[in-house]
């Protein structure tokens, strides 16, 4: 048997901590921070939708029911890296995710929630709704995810996939 002494020794050496070292993004996994990292730019920066679907203005489906759908024209088709439009009221826009929401609507139905009558080249006319939609329903928000200043990473915390994705939408190597 060893002494307390030399046991506590051991414990000293084998777990003392690494010195801090830079390791590229791909390698920080099951690593730790030395430091914490903060982000320097608001994530989103933009209102853009969390789902595929269509940009409505919830009053304009607000009476939606199952026996009463109510059914408008699509005015345009939004994907992600557009530049939004600016909409029409009584209309909706097909939206991807991630791409940017047209200010004039205030929410997004995810497409499998519609009923969708397509032309001859399987784009959507128009999009019948059975329910209506909450205010801001399925749309992320400037900074939502992130502010600069915000901390992403705290010091001595083991990584995870979450944080290196979180780093990587900070543009942090």
């Amino acid at each position: 048997m060893i002494s307390h002494g030399e046991a506590l020794q051991i414990i000293q050496t084998v777990g003392a901590p690494m010195k801090p070292r830079l390791v590229h993004r791909d390698q920080l996994l099951d690593t730790v921070a030395s430091e914490a990292v903060n982000s320097a730019i608001t994530i989103p920066s933009f209102r853009n939708s969390a789902m595929d679907g269509f940009a409505v203005r919830a009053d304009d489906i607000a009476d939606a029911t199952d026996a009463r759908p109510v059914t408008l024209d699509v005015y345009c088709s939004v994907a992600a890296g557009d530049k939004p439009r600016g909409g029409e009221p009584g209309k909706v826009c097909e939206i991807t995710t991630g791409a940017p929401v047209p200010d004039l609507y205030d929410a997004v139905v995810p497409v499998e929630n519609v009923t969708i009558t397509a032309n001859d080249a399987a784009q959507p006319m128009r999009v019948q709704f059975s329910r209506p939609a909450n205010l801001k329903d399925n749309i992320r928000e400037p900074g939502e995810d992130f502010q600069p200043g915000q901390t992403i990473i705290a010091a001595n915390l083991p990584l995870h996939a979450g944080h290196i994705m979180s780093l990587a939408a900070n543009g942090i190597d």
